[in-house]
């Protein structure tokens, strides 16, 4: 079970039990996971990042405690955007344009990133002992269930903790997926991570909450569209003169044409 703000003020954690988080909040409203629905919206953000940096990837939620993430390969692309700040505040504002709440950390590698957006979010560090300093205070449950509860039971209760330990002792307690992530995370062995697939046409739908009768409702959802658009044409260093947008009503549809006189993928235009 993943929480909301609310949820979380109130005492609910990820992987509560249904009973246990209605002890805490009898209002508790809980909602099934629609996988289908979370990849969609996944690929709508892959390509929306595309506007950042071309280096995307899918992160699935069995492969991060049951959580999705998207990694960004910002290395090359800092001077493009003035540095660190100005673009974590761009991505800052795309996400919530896109509706996302969404926890964000930076660091030089992948994994580490992973469990920084986590366990401490907001923080970015550029350099190795920078970033092997926040790592070392990193609790237990970054790590697969079932070698952070053997190592809880060791008496270890961060990854400084674990970190202290041979590798030899270490993998003699932990299977060998759990100890290579671990030194993938503190990029003692390589993380190659494929790279979306950006497709090679773009179609893309949003299903809405509820039934909308008002032209602004649909202009701020047709952004996102069109922000996952531009993200893409930008990847694929094209532009686009005419766009389809098909609404769909409960019995029949209507297509809204655009067109434009020149070329474009700037969403201020689109």
């Amino acid at each position: 079970m993943l929480c909301d703000a609310v949820a979380s003020k109130a005492g609910l954690r990820a992987g509560m039990r249904v009973t246990a988080a209605r002890a805490l909040l009898p209002t508790v409203h809980v909602v099934e996971r629609d996988a289908a629905a979370e990849q969609a919206a996944m690929v709508r953000l892959a390509c929306w990042a595309g506007e950042f940096t071309p280096r995307v990837s899918l992160v699935p939620a069995e492969s991060n405690n049951g959580c999705h993430a998207l990694l960004l390969d910002i290395g090359a692309c800092l001077r493009l955007f003035d540095g660190i700040d100005v673009l974590m505040h761009r991505i800052a504002m795309g996400l919530h344009e896109q509706g996302m709440t969404a926890q964000v950390a930076v660091a030089p590698i992948a994994q580490a990133a992973l469990w920084l957006a986590a366990e401490a979010p907001a923080r970015m560090c550029s350099d190795l002992d920078e970033m092997h300093d926040l790592m070392r205070h990193l609790p237990l449950d970054v790590l697969p269930p079932q070698a952070a509860e053997v190592l809880g039971d060791f008496g270890m209760r961060t990854l400084g903790d674990v970190r202290l330990l041979p590798e030899a002792a270490l993998a003699r307690r932990i299977d060998a997926e759990a100890l290579l992530l671990l030194l993938r995370g503190f990029g003692e062995i390589p993380d190659p991570r494929p790279l979306f697939d950006f497709p090679e046409r773009f179609s893309m739908s949003l299903e809405l909450p509820a039934a909308v009768e008002s032209v602004e409702m649909l202009l701020f959802a047709a952004h996102r569209l069109v922000a996952a658009l531009a993200g893409w044409l930008a990847v694929r260093q094209a532009g686009v003169r005419e766009l389809a947008l098909h609404l769909l009503h409960r019995r029949d549809a209507t297509v809204v044409s655009l067109h434009f006189a020149e070329a474009t993928r700037d969403k201020l235009r689109i």
